[in-house]
């Protein structure tokens, strides 16, 4: 299997096409495949490695093929210049002419050029849908934005069909769209509903509107359970590591092996009276959530309860319910026992019972409207806080986090029994909010099942 060492900086005979010769490599899945900037003859390019004889292959046929798809429907894509294998390496190899954006991309949820940036995507998921064409990796990177119009890249996930896609099926591509994109509050996804249907000339009413909005909140649990689920198997972005028959599973993107060694040898002095703060090598800021400790028979019974801890963690993040970031679980020997931790980035916000002890009025009358908002959240996520539920929130001026995720369980959506389990969850709120001297007519109580959710947590990122 061919490294990034072979591939980069390299020369490559692409016969009649000419001579590839690459740079640095900008994108990888480890393995699999790799991108990298490069030149054929005078030609900025950017080619594509999938990586072994059969391994990818698949994966290649369906980007070659979707990449001449689009060209034929007249769709706003890169140049194939080459595709085939490279026994040197070896690796199946596509070669496309790079298109450098002439704007900043990709746009992030709080930037003022967003809303432009969304109405731009949606508009050319209504030309591909209208061409018959489905993109089933809606990523902002997926496309760059190049003489006013999106150019699409990624074509592995390229279908196609040879009418213009029927109104269900592109509904049903929307809200595939935006139960992926989980940072988006729900108000802009309605206005982007309303702007797809102006294309496509759609009238849209009411009913429409809320059947649209209860999709796209079951296809959010759906998302975010899923890409928790494979989190915990070692998935994409999280690699699942075995060290002396202990456990780690990082997010590779922020957390390095060097910052994993060092985490190891802090963790196994740190004891587990509570959480504790981390600033490791290039900053990189971690805060450790003690999990338990067991004796080594029962090693394998805490690492299950850490891996589910882990998914509780990730679930509550890609719905939004946290602002801090997961960056991984680790399960490891310390003195006779195992013990697990939890990683993630540190809070920034106060605990919710400061506030609503120590606040003044127009402050706890702000935090009492995000309450409510934030319970319809929890609401549609099927989760409930256990354990002193207002102890593990906290408030940063605009909004509430769930800043400890050990206490939230999300209820399968295959028990259909969540509201027997919801309403004790939702009385013991009221009690505690008693306890701070605030009624129960002062908690509000939107009617969310209607109105779309606004964003409950600051945390922003591309789509």
């Amino acid at each position: 299997m061919a490294d990034d060492g072979r591939l980069a900086h390299g020369e490559f005979d692409l016969g009649r096409a000419g001579r590839l010769i690459t740079r640095e490599v900008f994108h990888r899945y480890p393995g699999k495949r790799a991108l990298l900037h490069g030149e054929l003859g005078e030609r900025a390019v950017v080619a594509k490695f999938y990586l072994g004889h059969w391994q990818q292959f698949l994966h290649w046929f369906h980007s070659v093929r979707g990449s001449r798809a689009l060209s034929v429907r007249g769709i706003a894509t890169p140049e194939l210049l080459y595709a085939g294998f490279q026994p040197s390496v070896p690796a199946w190899l596509s070669v496309q002419e790079y298109i450098p954006p002439d704007e900043p991309w990709p746009p992030r949820s709080g930037d003022p050029a967003f809303e432009h940036a969304h109405r731009r995507l949606l508009e050319t998921l209504a030309h591909h849908h209208e061409a018959g064409v489905i993109q089933r990796d809606l990523n902002w990177l997926n496309f760059i934005p190049r003489g006013g119009q999106l150019y699409t890249l990624d074509t592995d996930e390229i279908r196609v069909q040879r009418r213009p896609l029927s109104r269900h099926r592109a509904i049903g591509h929307l809200v595939r769209m935006y139960s992926s994109k989980t940072h988006l509050p729900e108000t802009v996804v309605l206005s982007g509903y309303h702007q797809y249907g102006k294309v496509r000339h759609w009238s849209l009413d009411d009913a429409d509107i809320r059947d649209f909005l209860l999709r796209v909140r079951e296809g959010r649990l759906h998302h975010a359970r899923r890409v928790a689920t494979l989190a915990g198997r070692g998935w994409k972005h999280y690699p699942r590591e075995h060290r002396g028959g202990g456990l780690l599973i990082r997010d590779r993107r922020r957390l390095n092996p060097e910052h994993c060694r060092e985490l190891e040898e802090r963790l196994a002095t740190a004891g587990t009276s509570g959480a504790r703060a981390f600033t490791l090598g290039g900053g990189r800021a971690v805060c450790s959530l003690p999990l338990g400790t067991a004796p080594r028979r029962w090693r394998r019974h805490l690492t299950r309860r850490a891996i589910g801890a882990w998914r509780t963690l990730v679930t509550t993040q890609r719905l939004g319910l946290t602002r801090e970031r997961h960056l991984g679980v680790i399960v490891l020997p310390t003195h006779d026992a195992w013990t697990a931790f939890l990683l993630r980035s540190p809070t920034e916000g106060i605990p919710l019972t400061t506030v609503l002890d120590q606040g003044d009025a127009v402050e706890r009358r702000s935090l009492l409207s995000a309450l409510g908002w934030f319970l319809a959240a929890l609401n549609h996520s099927r989760c409930i806080i256990e354990r002193r539920p207002l102890e593990a929130l906290t408030w940063d001026g605009r909004h509430i986090s769930l800043s400890d995720p050990r206490a939230a369980r999300c209820i399968p959506p295959r028990r259909p029994r969540f509201s027997a389990q919801w309403e004790p969850f939702r009385r013991r709120i009221i009690q505690d909010l008693e306890t701070h001297g605030i009624a129960a007519t002062e908690l509000p109580q939107p009617d969310a099942a209607r109105t779309p959710v606004p964003s409950c947590s600051h945390h922003e990122t591309s789509m």
